[in-house]
């Protein structure tokens, strides 16, 4: 009887160490993040920060600029398409685009959309017509959230000849 108990205490002992010592950590599991935490093995819900611009960043979103590429030259006539995607896992608050000459910075063209949504595609286009050379900067402007304290920017310069 005695022998039982010893034996029942030793299980109940050995699937307790079991349970404890199977409990997984939960932090940053992203290397690329200022606050990965290596002991981690269960990534929590938005706790990775990014300090790309200088400010803690949660979920930031996906941009893909296609066109104008940097540096591209455009001719008299020719059309300049604006295309983008961008998608975030959480509901963005919009984007605004804008195309400027780069020497006094008078607006060209220009789009937005204020509605929110977890993804935006861009197909716009602007047809050269300057009457002398001009370098022209591209800035699109992705809202995350209501105060604009997290915007995301990409910005492009082209060539425009007459």
């Amino acid at each position: 009887m005695k022998n039982n108990i010893l034996k029942f205490t030793l299980l109940l002992f050995m699937a307790a160490l079991t349970i404890v010592g199977c409990k997984k950590k939960e932090g940053c599991t992203d290397p690329a993040a200022p606050n990965y935490d290596a002991e981690a093995k269960k990534s929590c819900k938005d706790c990775c920060e990014d300090y790309s611009y200088g400010t803690p960043v949660q979920d930031t979103a996906s941009i893909n600029l296609i066109s104008p590429t940097a540096g591209a030259t455009y001719n008299n006539a020719d059309t300049v398409y604006v295309t983008a995607s961008i998608t975030k896992s959480k509901e963005m608050h919009g984007y605004e685009y804008t195309l400027k000459k780069v020497s006094d910075q008078s607006l060209v063209t220009s789009g937005s959309n204020q509605s929110h949504s977890k993804s935006y595609s861009i197909n716009d286009f602007w047809v050269n017509n300057v009457t002398a050379h001009t370098e022209m900067e591209l800035t699109l402007t992705v809202f995350l959230d209501h105060d604009h304290s997290s915007d995301q920017i990409i910005k492009r310069t082209i060539h425009c000849h007459p």
